[in-house]
Protein backbone atom coordinates (compact mmCIF):
# COMPACT_ATOMS: atom_id res chain seq x y z
CA UNK A 1 0.00 0.00 0.00
CA UNK A 2 2.62 2.42 0.96
CA UNK A 3 4.57 2.03 -2.43
CA UNK A 4 1.02 3.15 -4.20
CA UNK A 5 -0.22 5.81 -1.93
CA UNK A 6 2.84 7.55 -0.73
CA UNK A 7 3.89 8.54 -4.24
CA UNK A 8 0.55 9.92 -5.14
CA UNK A 9 -1.11 11.45 -2.49
CA UNK A 10 2.66 13.60 -1.77
CA UNK A 11 3.21 14.29 -5.88
CA UNK A 12 -0.23 15.58 -6.72
CA UNK A 13 0.12 18.94 -4.07
CA UNK A 14 -3.87 18.48 -3.74
CA UNK A 15 -3.61 17.79 0.33
CA UNK A 16 -2.67 21.18 1.18
CA UNK A 17 0.29 19.95 3.82
CA UNK A 18 1.64 19.33 0.62
CA UNK A 19 0.93 22.58 -1.10
CA UNK A 20 4.81 23.35 -0.99
CA UNK A 21 7.59 21.73 -2.56
CA UNK A 22 9.57 21.77 0.12
CA UNK A 23 6.94 20.19 2.05
CA UNK A 24 6.66 17.63 -0.30
CA UNK A 25 10.77 16.74 -0.30
CA UNK A 26 10.74 16.73 3.42
CA UNK A 27 7.81 14.23 3.36
CA UNK A 28 9.56 12.37 0.86
CA UNK A 29 12.83 12.05 2.84
CA UNK A 30 11.54 11.25 6.34
CA UNK A 31 9.16 8.04 4.96
CA UNK A 32 10.51 5.13 3.42
CA UNK A 33 9.36 2.71 0.37
CA UNK A 34 9.51 -0.36 0.13
CA UNK A 35 11.64 -2.53 0.40
CA UNK A 36 13.56 -0.03 2.24
CA UNK A 37 13.44 0.03 6.49
CA UNK A 38 13.96 3.29 8.33
CA UNK A 39 17.17 3.17 8.95
CA UNK A 40 18.35 2.09 5.31
CA UNK A 41 16.17 4.99 4.38
CA UNK A 42 18.06 7.57 7.10
CA UNK A 43 21.34 6.39 5.34
CA UNK A 44 20.53 7.65 1.71
CA UNK A 45 21.02 10.63 0.61
CA UNK A 46 17.85 12.82 -0.29
CA UNK A 47 18.37 13.03 -4.60
CA UNK A 48 18.38 8.94 -4.36
CA UNK A 49 14.70 9.72 -1.95
CA UNK A 50 13.28 11.26 -4.52
CA UNK A 51 14.46 9.52 -7.24
CA UNK A 52 13.34 6.26 -5.76
CA UNK A 53 9.93 8.53 -5.36
CA UNK A 54 9.89 9.28 -9.46
CA UNK A 55 10.62 5.64 -9.90
CA UNK A 56 7.37 4.52 -8.20
CA UNK A 57 5.64 7.51 -9.94
CA UNK A 58 5.97 6.25 -13.39
CA UNK A 59 5.60 2.39 -12.70
CA UNK A 60 2.65 0.61 -14.00
CA UNK A 61 0.03 1.08 -11.06
CA UNK A 62 -2.40 -1.35 -12.28
CA UNK A 63 -1.34 -4.60 -10.11
CA UNK A 64 -1.38 -2.53 -7.17
CA UNK A 65 -4.61 -0.41 -7.69
CA UNK A 66 -6.32 -4.41 -8.23
CA UNK A 67 -4.74 -5.39 -4.82
CA UNK A 68 -5.84 -2.78 -2.90
CA UNK A 69 -9.44 -2.97 -4.16
CA UNK A 70 -9.65 -6.53 -2.68
CA UNK A 71 -8.39 -5.22 0.50
CA UNK A 72 -11.10 -2.68 0.45
CA UNK A 73 -13.79 -5.34 0.33
CA UNK A 74 -12.23 -7.37 3.07
CA UNK A 75 -12.09 -3.77 5.44
CA UNK A 76 -15.68 -3.50 4.55
CA UNK A 77 -16.20 -6.90 6.17
CA UNK A 78 -14.42 -6.31 9.29
CA UNK A 79 -15.82 -2.52 9.48
CA UNK A 80 -17.74 -2.97 13.03
CA UNK A 81 -20.59 -0.27 12.06
CA UNK A 82 -20.72 2.68 9.76
CA UNK A 83 -20.20 4.91 13.02
CA UNK A 84 -16.78 3.29 13.82
CA UNK A 85 -14.53 0.44 13.15
CA UNK A 86 -14.32 -1.28 16.15
CA UNK A 87 -17.09 -2.45 18.85
CA UNK A 88 -16.06 -0.59 21.46
CA UNK A 89 -16.71 2.81 20.21
CA UNK A 90 -14.84 5.78 18.20
CA UNK A 91 -11.17 4.95 19.00
CA UNK A 92 -7.62 5.81 17.34
CA UNK A 93 -8.48 2.68 15.43
CA UNK A 94 -10.72 5.70 13.73
CA UNK A 95 -8.79 8.30 13.72
CA UNK A 96 -5.92 6.17 11.91
CA UNK A 97 -8.06 4.38 9.08
CA UNK A 98 -9.46 7.49 7.98
CA UNK A 99 -6.15 8.62 7.71
CA UNK A 100 -5.37 5.72 5.32
CA UNK A 101 -8.40 5.94 3.78
CA UNK A 102 -8.34 10.03 2.59
CA UNK A 103 -4.85 8.78 1.27
CA UNK A 104 -5.75 6.61 -0.96
CA UNK A 105 -8.59 8.68 -2.17
CA UNK A 106 -6.26 10.54 -4.09
CA UNK A 107 -5.42 7.56 -6.19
Amino acid sequence: LRTLQRPRYVATGLLPEFQQLDSRHAFMKNHQLPPYDKAEWKEMETEEKLKIYAEVMSSDPVGMIEELSAKLVQLDDIIFSENYCTEGGLSLDDIDLWARLRSISII
